[in-house]
């Protein structure tokens, strides 16, 4: 994308913009503490199980040449 790495101005991202941009993250619900019966929704969107925890696991998508970190995979879903 042209401007990744930019305000709103055109200028480069500093600590004030990446702080004002992080307390907005924080506003999103869906971004605070995971639910058991949304991560199970999740899995079974992607067809894996629930119970798979070790840090390496991937979870593979269609078209996709790389596998996805569980954390990638709940942001997709």
């Amino acid at each position: 994308m042209e401007n990744e790495g930019k305000n709103e101005l055109g200028k480069d991202l500093d600590e004030d913009d990446l702080e004002r941009i992080s307390q907005s993250l924080r506003s999103y619900p869906e971004l605070g503490q995971l639910k058991q019966s949304e991560w199970e929704a999740c899995c079974q969107f992607f067809k894996v199980d629930p119970r798979q925890k070790q840090r390496e696991h991937k979870i593979p998508v269609s078209g996709l040449k790389v596998s996805l970190f569980p954390y990638q995979a709940f942001a997709v879903y």
